[in-house]
């Protein structure tokens, strides 16, 4: 649900990404909590796109590294390859 918000807030206002990036946190935190990693990993994955578009490099890293850890890709789930494309590009 929070990344879904996320998702919205950057529709709504892309030039201001504050409230989308306040939400994909918490929706890590939650997922994390809750132990759904793939749902953790969809909502880094956001994060990181956010902050690579600032050029926030390090952050991309430390979003995606711990969150890609144990996903092996998979056509079922494009967000990995996606995820894993992302953090090489910032490396």
């Amino acid at each position: 649900m929070h990344r879904a918000q996320g998702d919205l807030f950057l529709k709504l206002a892309p030039a201001d990404p504050r409230l989308a990036v306040k939400a994909f946190e918490t929706a890590i935190v939650v997922a994390r909590r809750q132990g759904a990693r793939s749902f953790g990993l969809r909502a880094a994955l956001r994060l990181a796109r956010l902050r690579a578009a600032s050029d926030d490099k390090a952050q991309v890293v430390k979003l995606l590294k711990p969150g890609l850890k144990g996903f092996a890709s998979s056509p079922e789930f494009s967000e990995i390859a996606e995820a894993q494309a992302l953090l090489e590009a910032s490396r």
